[in-house]
């Protein structure tokens, strides 16, 4: 009886045995796991891919070597592993990852059904809290993770090993685990979206083609570095337009683009700057902030009404969707539509305790804070802000991605368009500080503005050529504080950025 109880207490991968919140420990029990997944009958094919995942990853090294290496390229910056793009890899004794994949499945058709159904089908490699496991510090000679299904339709998660059990909502696994789901930032040429995209294509060694659902999330898109301004983010050439214009009526983004001043009031449009969206920050009391943009069950979880927020772990990042009308003065408003990703560690602070139970351990988060993320890649790029082509504002929509599905609708709006150019010596210059000596032309254009159902929308913000873009500065000029512009969910800082050229 002692070496029974001793055998049936052996911790799994060396986690403490001790329970300090026992009523809450991950739950068994298979009727009750067959109904979670019964909820979406389609989750029973993951379920079936996740188990063979565990017996593949305790026969091969080299898979684990592989998944890890993957996630680390973060093909899509997140630490997604593409399973299409892998599936035909070599492992030892030459034999592919499907091949093995498909040798510890009960049912063989179930990797062609799951093919059919989720041909986007990922593992991700999660960020756990404290530093516990992640890309970087996962040890594949010693760590085997478990399986977690993440599902749609409910907030638990089932977790797989030699047994499997459901880890309720509330609690993030202070153990190794991989993350099986579909990927939101890749479409297939079997999604009907896959044509409507001008992203990237790429290939798997089967000839399967997938497309970035934006292009921002395509880690091998050329983006330009932002130039820091004495430690701030910053060029100093904003900084010389605020001095120009501190004690003087006028646009600082006529100096920027334009080199005009008060003792210069003729320039030619200077295309090394373009206006970007620099920092992203959620707005308001943190937990109405994050019901807003994570009311779906696939969303990253951090907290509900409840005293124990959830967690983010199954799902890398949460997605925004930024649409801007540009209106020109062909008449035809413009949408530019692009993306940016943002985990729950960028978005807010996170306050997590430990929970030490049988048979592994868990993280509970305590306290959430609103924090200001700063876009990769120096901002989100919008438009070379040329007023001989431009209206004299822009509108700014956000929204958190929840599905691809697209509405189009028509939309018409009154704007203002700077008439003050000449052509001088076979230039066009712009004449004039502001709108100069010409009345501005006022036009009412319709065009075309779409946005996605069931999407969370944010809201939409006016930016003004005219628009101060350094409010005022610190530090003998060492720093500045920019303008921000906000609705009752979000705010944006919007700046002209180098994107070519040197100070």
């Amino acid at each position: 009886m002692l070496i029974c109880a001793a055998s049936c207490n052996k911790p799994h991968d060396s986690i403490p045995k001790l329970s300090a919140d026992l009523d809450k420990s991950p739950r068994v029990g298979s009727d009750e796991i067959d109904e979670l997944y019964e909820k979406e009958p389609m989750s029973n094919l993951k379920r079936e891919f996740g188990k063979a995942l565990v017996k593949s990853m305790n026969e091969s090294k080299a898979l684990r070597d592989l998944i890890r290496a993957k996630a680390l390229e973060m093909f899509n910056k997140d630490y997604d592993v593409l399973y299409g793009m892998i599936a035909d890899e070599k492992l030892e004794n030459g034999i592919t990852v499907n091949d093995l994949m498909i040798r510890n499945m009960s049912d063989k058709e179930t990797m062609s059904d799951l093919d059919n159904i989720s041909p986007t089908l990922t593992i991700l490699v999660p960020e756990l809290p404290e530093n516990s496991f992640n890309a970087e510090k996962w040890d594949t000679s010693k760590e085997i993770p478990r399986v977690a299904i993440r599902l749609t339709k409910s907030n638990d998660v089932p977790i797989i090993d030699g047994t499997e059990r459901i880890l309720e909502w509330e609690y993030t696994p202070a153990f190794p685990v991989l993350v099986i789901k579909d990927n939101e930032r890749v479409v297939s040429d079997k999604d009907r979206e896959f044509s409507k995209k001008s992203t990237r294509q790429f290939l798997s060694k089967s000839g399967r083609k997938y497309r970035f659902t934006f292009d921002n999330y395509d880690k091998h898109k050329e983006k330009s570095k932002r130039i820091a301004f004495f430690g701030s983010d910053m060029d100093p050439k904003l900084l010389t337009a605020y001095n120009t214009y501190l004690n003087t009526d006028g646009w600082q983004r006529d100096y920027i683009y334009y080199d005009i001043s008060p003792s210069q009031d003729r320039g030619v449009f200077n295309y090394d700057f373009k206006e970007k969206i620099k920092t992203f920050s959620l707005v308001g009391d943190p937990m109405t902030a994050y019901n807003k943009i994570s009311d779906q069950t696939d969303d990253p979880r951090i907290l509900q009404n409840t005293l124990h927020p959830t967690s983010s772990w199954t799902n890398g990042n949460f997605d925004f969707k930024v649409s801007t009308l540009i209106n020109a003065k062909n008449g035809v408003g413009t949408g530019h539509v692009t993306a940016f990703g943002a985990t729950p560690d960028d978005l807010f602070n996170l306050t997590y305790e430990l929970v030490e139970s049988y048979p592994f351990n868990y993280y509970r988060l305590t306290n959430v804070e609103l924090d200001y993320y700063y876009i990769d890649n120096g901002g989100l790029e919008l438009i070379n802000w040329d007023l001989n082509e431009y209206a004299s504002s822009i509108n700014i929509r956000i929204e958190e991605v929840d599905n691809t599905t697209t509405t189009h609708l028509q939309e018409t709006s009154t704007v203002k368009f700077a008439a003050n150019f000449a052509i001088e010596a076979t230039v066009l210059k712009k004449i004039g500080i502001k709108f100069g000596a010409s009345l501005e032309n006022t036009q009412t254009q319709t065009y075309q503005r779409s946005f996605t159902q069931d999407n969370d929308l944010l809201g939409s913000v006016i930016v003004n050529f005219g628009d101060d873009v350094v409010l005022n500065t610190y530090g003998n000029g060492s720093t500045a504080h920019t303008r921000e512009y906000a609705t009752g969910y979000y705010s944006i800082s919007v700046e002209p950025t180098r994107v070519q050229g040197t100070p």
